[in-house]
């Protein structure tokens, strides 16, 4: 999983994590302390359909001491994405990921699932406890335009770096190819030989999806 929008050359690699996650006062007060009265429960079937895209999202949660962001692959049956805790503690997450009677599910631990109500809440999501307690709120990223468009070769050089940083892995670039405002870049983990591809929106530098 990589960052929702991509820096402008390997220099800006650093600074990726400002633009990936907003600040915890800002989190703190978009986060709900009780279920809104708008919020409206899903089902199995449309939590599927709203989760389940591939898209990028964004959440907050813990009382807003975590920010981060999130990505549901009904395909796969996995969810990823970037955290940051107490604006200290940075890293990744990966996760087996089901629903089911109604519920989203978390594998947290060898067959130990941590699963949770979704309710529709504005244009995004809330995760709730069997209690009620609200644990996430999460909203689809909406990304800015850039100034100019972003080139091939600039999404190809500014992947590496990223999941160097982020995943600690080595990726050689095979390929990067622009179209109709999609680039797609093939990426090589050095170790494993395993192939990543990225297919990325050349006009605002976010991710629309990755196999």
């Amino acid at each position: 999983m990589i960052s929702a929008v991509l820096p402008r050359g390997i220099a800006s690699v650093s600074a990726l994590i400002l633009t990936v996650f907003c600040s915890l006062g800002e989190a703190q007060s978009t986060l709900p302390r009780e279920l809104p009265p708008d919020a409206v429960r899903l089902t199995t079937v449309e939590i599927k359909a709203l989760l389940g895209t591939g898209a990028l999202f964004d959440f907050v949660g813990a009382g807003g001491r975590a920010v981060g962001t999130s990505t549901w692959n009904i395909n796969t049956k996995t969810a990823s994405g970037l955290y940051v805790w107490d604006n200290k503690i940075q890293g990744t997450w990966n996760l087996n990921w089901k629903v089911e009677d109604d519920k989203s599910c978390l594998e947290n631990g060898p067959n130990t699932w941590e699963c949770e109500l979704i309710y529709a809440y504005n244009d995004g999501f809330l995760e709730v406890d069997d209690t009620g307690a609200i644990h996430t709120l999460t909203t689809p990223r909406k990304a800015a335009a850039l100034g100019a468009p972003l080139t091939a070769s600039e999404a190809a050089a500014s992947l590496p770096p990223f999941f160097k940083w982020a995943q600690k892995l080595t990726l050689d670039v095979l390929s990067s190819t622009a179209q109709d405002g999609v680039i797609t870049v093939k990426l090589e983990e050095a170790t494993t030989g395993r192939v990543m591809e990225f297919r990325i929106d050349a006009a605002t530098g976010s991710l629309l999806s990755s196999d």
